[in-house]
């Protein structure tokens, strides 16, 4: 049994951890709204660097959208539309164990669960890692790609949205949380991370097809994109640190600094500023921009013979300034607390670490920059046409999106020669920000739409409780040949 003065401390360390954490988020202005590509692409592992075609190519390799029948045109129907969210170190199984509670076999009724020093290693266990959550959500408003012939090449426009959040959660909460009554161990946040975007692209694309040896397909093409912010959020830097000392007196530094940056059609309202907004004026679908900015998507694809082919793609080479509801949150002073009962005490604290806000002025972020491998193979039989494909992914930074941890994929999609029956995809994918993955999906033909739908996280449906993560993607395109 814990004795009263044991609670009175974890409720300390409890109520500490608490204020950390919310001060830190609300340093941000929780501005946070969540980046996928489109369901073909996501059936197959997100590999699409060669496979691509039509709008899909759009954002992936321009070149691609020469890929297709002249005087074509395809716009899109419905999307596509994107949504990713979870954990990468806590399954279903592990949230219900240690925060679902336990039913009471006397009474009935769900109760709090005591955890053993066996249970207290395994949760700590889940944070052993760089443990992050992760929301991501996009959608194109509209896209359309018309191929004007081999002479004067393709065109490509698109307006699109991609919002995206991200926290990384140390190991230092957990450890606060089951142990913070450790004397002379240190609790160190500097590896919480968060950030947070909704920004849009406009992008007018151009690819054209060129000779070059006796491959029997080459195209290269360019993207230029217009780039406006509505939101962005993120952390820094976190120095944030405490200790325990003799008397059980909590020691420590508060030092951390976050910027943001919101639309003024947003409504969000600074300490330091007074300025009246009227909330939600023109939020949807076209707010003002906190930020702009400029973008270049350079792409080249080639197809060597009847079954090899190959591509290359820069995407997302710029940055966006910000420039509207732009702030810092700024926390810099000595933690002291010896009496959670203290009322000046927890307020000083809480002060402490709700940061300044103060103007901070324009300030600028790089696009999610990356540089594309890719490689397939296509071959026929019988039941229909078979494509196999490789992509490599190296990020160019930890932008929100992005990752300089490369990302490998693989993927196959079997078109069946009965026109009827719909086609099949599957993939695989490690590497990068995300958790390995093994992604499914497929589609249909209606007259002349074409339905796609996929899932990211296919290997969850054989076994739901051991899901950390739901996905989707969904899209349709309407071709005329």
């Amino acid at each position: 049994m814990i004795s009263r003065g044991e609670e009175m401390k974890h409720i300390k360390y409890s109520v500490l951890l608490v204020l950390i954490l919310s001060s830190l988020i609300n340093a941000q202005n929780g501005g946070g709204i969540s980046a996928s590509s489109d369901p073909v692409s996501t059936a197959m592992g997100k590999t699409y660097t060669v496979t691509a075609r039509g709008v899909y190519a759009l954002g992936i390799n321009p070149a691609l959208i020469s890929w297709s029948e002249e005087k074509s045109f395809e716009f899109t129907v419905i999307g596509p539309i994107n949504i990713r969210a979870g954990f990468d170190f806590m399954t279903l199984d592990d949230y219900n164990y240690f925060f679902g509670g336990q039913t009471n076999s006397t009474t009935g009724k769900k109760e709090g669960k005591y955890l053993s020093l066996d249970d207290e290693k395994r949760f700590r266990s889940l944070f052993a890692d760089e443990s992050k959550f992760i929301g991501t959500t996009s959608f194109a408003l509209f896209a359309a790609t018309y191929n004007m012939g081999k002479k004067a090449g393709t065109i490509g426009f698109s307006i699109s949205d991609i919002v995206f959040s991200r926290a990384i959660i140390p190991e230092t909460f957990a450890k606060i949380a089951l142990e913070g009554d450790t004397p002379g161990e240190i609790y160190d946040f500097s590896n919480l991370d968060i950030k947070a975007i909704w920004s849009r692209k406009y992008s007018l694309s151009y690819a054209r097809d060129f000779n070059l040896f006796n491959w029997k397909k080459v195209s290269a093409g360019i993207s230029l994109n217009l780039m406006h912010g509505y939101g962005y959020a993120a952390t820094d830097y976190i120095r944030t640190n405490f200790t325990i000392g003799s008397g059980n007196v909590l020691t420590g530094t508060g030092d951390y600094r976050a910027i943001s940056a919101f639309s003024p059609d947003f409504g969000v309202q600074y300490e330091f500023d007074s300025t009246h907004i009227d909330k939600g004026k023109n939020f949807f679908p076209f707010p003002t921009p906190a930020g702009t900015g400029f973008g270049v998507d350079l792409g080249f694809a080639a197809q060597i013979n009847d079954k090899w082919s190959f591509g290359v793609a820069l995407t997302d080479l710029g940055s966006i300034k910000w420039t509207q509801k732009t702030a810092e949150f700024k926390a810099e002073g000595p933690i002291y607390l010896d009496d959670i009962l203290d009322q000046k005490q927890r307020d000083s604290l809480t002060n402490l670490l709700k940061g300044k806000a103060q103007p901070t002025g324009e300030f600028s972020t790089s696009l999610p920059g990356a540089l594309r491998f890719g490689l397939a193979f296509t071959t026929s039989g019988s039941s229909g046409a078979w494509l196999f494909a490789s992509d490599l992914n190296f990020g160019f930074n930890n932008e929100p999106g992005n990752s300089t941890k490369p990302r490998w994929s693989m993927g196959m999609e079997w078109n069946p020669k009965a026109s009827w029956l719909p086609w099949f995809r599957t993939g695989f994918s490690t590497g990068g920000s995300d958790i390995p993955s093994w992604s499914f999906g497929g589609g249909f033909k209606i007259w002349k739409i074409y339905f796609d739908g996929a899932t990211s996280d296919f290997q969850y449906l054989f076994s739901p409780s051991k899901a950390k993560r739901v996905s989707v993607s969904l899209g349709a395109r309407w071709r005329f040949d």
